[in-house]
């Protein structure tokens, strides 16, 4: 798991804003982890994208990291994903009790997971 300008990946992309990327050594292909969510509009007022602290299971199926984006995160705020590379979905942890969003203000110290990703 590390973390990258899309150019520097992919010369065609256009995105200026690092993402958070999985490289499988086995197959030799590298996922974008950090995909944005298409139901969120892509221009935010928050300027530039922030993707840091991953991990990454055992088994290399599930992926959390931070954003402190707007996108994918239409709060703006730092959030704690959760990226299911075998379906494809990416999740939101950190939610208050209510299912909002309720990222650290003060951002995240590390981000861990369990082998399973649970």
């Amino acid at each position: 798991v590390f973390s990258a300008r899309p150019s520097a990946i992919d010369p065609a992309d256009p995105n200026p804003h690092r993402q958070v990327y999985c490289h499988d050594f086995e197959t030799g292909l590298t996922e974008l982890i950090s995909v944005r969510d298409p139901a969120v509009p892509a221009a935010t007022p928050n300027g530039a994208s922030v993707l840091e602290l991953a991990a990454v299971s055992a088994t290399g199926r599930f992926v959390a990291f931070v954003s402190y984006a707007g996108n994918p995160d239409p709060a703006g705020g730092g959030q704690l994903w959760l990226r299911d590379t075998q379906s494809g979905t990416n999740i939101l942890v950190s939610v208050d009790r209510h299912g909002q969003p309720a990222g650290a203000a003060g951002g995240f110290q590390g981000v861990q997971i369990s082998a399973d990703g649970r």
